[in-house]
């Protein structure tokens, strides 16, 4: 049965699980609010800077943005995939829990704040 649900990522957790997802089924998100990392305040869609860029292999998902918001399936970054400020159609590659998180390196989230608000839902 399809479902919506919204849920609070906050900044400073390495991951925050959301829901369960399915294998082959397809999913929209969207996401609001602002989070802090260390003083730069951002939306789901991440910020970039170029004093940053020597150490952007270091995050969780290297390839996208510094504190965007990005999603994985059982916090296996093999998964991981961006989800920003609106995703409108994803569909899972295999089933297990959804989980996420500001894309940031894993040992610093400890000098984050704040959260954006997430919604999911099952097409």
């Amino acid at each position: 049965m399809p479902f919506t649900i919204t849920k609070s990522i906050p900044a400073r957790e390495r991951w925050t699980r959301v829901c369960d997802v399915k294998q082959g089924a397809t999913y929209a998100f969207t996401a609001s609010g602002r989070w802090q990392d260390w003083k730069i305040n951002e939306d789901a869609n991440g910020y970039d800077r170029t004093w940053l860029r020597p150490f952007a292999g270091l995050r969780t998902m290297p390839k996208a943005q510094w504190f965007a918001l990005i999603g994985s399936i059982d916090q296996d970054t093999d998964t991981a995939f961006l989800i920003g400020a609106s995703y409108p159609s994803w569909t899972a590659p295999k089933t297990g829990v959804l989980y996420c998180c500001a894309n940031d390196i894993p040992i610093m989230y400890w000098n984050n704040s704040g959260a954006v608000e997430l919604t999911c839902t099952e097409l």
